[in-house]
């Protein structure tokens, strides 16, 4: 449903941001909260496997593109 996309999509973007230093907290808990509203929690349990696999997934993503500009930065030097 869209109210789980919503809160999957904006779990993993805070997973993402905090693991980078950036806090969102001030939007995501909100963000979150308010579509997350009257649901079950064990309908909420059903996204937790796939938000922390797509932040995973996303974090290492980022890593490796980061790691590669700074070795590509490095031997330019």
């Amino acid at each position: 449903s869209r109210r789980q996309e919503e809160v999957e999509a904006e779990s993993i973007a805070y997973i993402v941001s905090t693991y980078f230093g950036i806090d969102t907290s001030d939007y995501s808990f909100g963000y979150i909260a308010n579509w997350s509203s009257n649901k079950e929690l064990k309908e909420l349990e059903s996204s937790l496997e796939l938000i922390s696999n797509t932040a995973n997934s996303i974090i290492d993503s980022i890593k490796k593109q980061i790691n590669l500009w700074k070795k590509t930065k490095k031997n330019s030097l």
